[in-house]
Formats: structure tokens, sequence, C-alpha cells
């Protein structure tokens, strides 16, 4: 995987879909970018289940916020419903 680590590809990946203005084609983009992942010391792709760890931090991340160093709770006072729904709708296509 090119030089993010998980969390920060799941913040990547959030805010193109929170800026998209069809969040659903930007999910299908990035489910796609998701599934062509490789680890940049081995060029070996990534697992199923490291897929869905990525996915996964996404919907935390939307659905909870970030904490700060110091513990406290950072969230965005926007509707995320939509986002969410790209969302679940990524999940359920790595449980397929």
């Amino acid at each position: 995987m090119a030089s993010m680590n998980i969390k920060d590809r799941a913040r990547h990946y959030l805010e193109r879909l929170k800026q998209a203005a069809d969040p659903f084609a930007e999910g299908e983009n990035i489910a796609q970018e998701i599934d062509s992942l490789v680890w940049e010391s081995s060029q070996e792709p990534l697992t199923r289940v490291e897929k869905f760890q990525i996915i996964e931090e996404i919907a935390r991340v939307a659905r909870y916020g970030e904490k700060t160093s110091d513990g406290r709770r950072i969230i965005e006072s926007c509707d995320n419903s939509g986002v969410l729904e790209v969302i679940d709708y990524l999940i359920s296509q790595q449980k397929d």
C-alpha cells in the first residue's frame, strides 16, 4: 500500500466522499481503488480483511469522529447520512 496507513487512507477516502457531487459514483471509484491496492514493500495485494479494515475505518470516522491527542472527540456538525449510505454499500460489497 502506498505511503498512507489505514487511518490516513480512510480519512482521505472519507473526504473524497464528502466533497463528491455524486457520492455513490465516488464510492464506486474508491471501491475500485481499494480493490487494486498493493503493499509498497512487497507489491502483494491487500487481503480481503485488510480491504475491509479500510472501509470499517472510513465508517468509524464518519460516524464517531476522531480523538485528539488529549482524548477529546472531534465530530463535524454536518449531515453524513448520504456518505454513510455509501459506506454501508461498500461494506456490503466486501462481504460478498
